[in-house]
């Protein structure tokens, strides 16, 4: 035999050592316990008899519910409805705060801002 002829048939002895070796380990091997979820339902009625012994079964008898008391209205105060319905003396109408004369405000110089949006427009001034 040639070198070749023996390396091949070393490596074709390696495959099928490998091969066997997968084979052992690989899928489900005999003798092993049947997992704890599995075997739960064993013993258990099928869904559908279950669903037949719930639609057959007499009906639960419900306890009476408990009356549920009226709302009661709130209390209304008659002093404050009508102290709000009258109308009001014209001294409180006048003591209101008179707001503050336009002329003490800063005039703003807006020829800043033009410049920047005319030039975010692109246009000249």
């Amino acid at each position: 035999m040639s070198a070749r002829d023996e390396e091949l048939k070393r490596l074709r002895a390696e495959v099928a050592k490998a091969k066997q070796a997968a084979a052992e380990t690989s899928g489900a091997q005999s003798g092993g316990k049947v997992a704890a979820y599995l075997q739960a339902g064993a013993d258990a009625k099928p869904a559908t008899d279950k669903v037949l012994d719930r639609l057959t079964a007499p009906p639960r008898v419900k306890e009476p519910a408990q009356p549920i008391a009226a709302p009661t209205a709130p209390q209304v105060n008659q002093a404050r409805l009508e102290s709000l319905a009258r109308p009001e003396p014209a001294e409180s109408l006048n003591a209101a705060p008179t707001p503050a004369p336009a002329s003490e405000t800063k005039p703003v110089d807006l020829s800043k801002a033009n410049e920047k949006l005319s030039s975010l427009l692109n246009k000249p001034k």
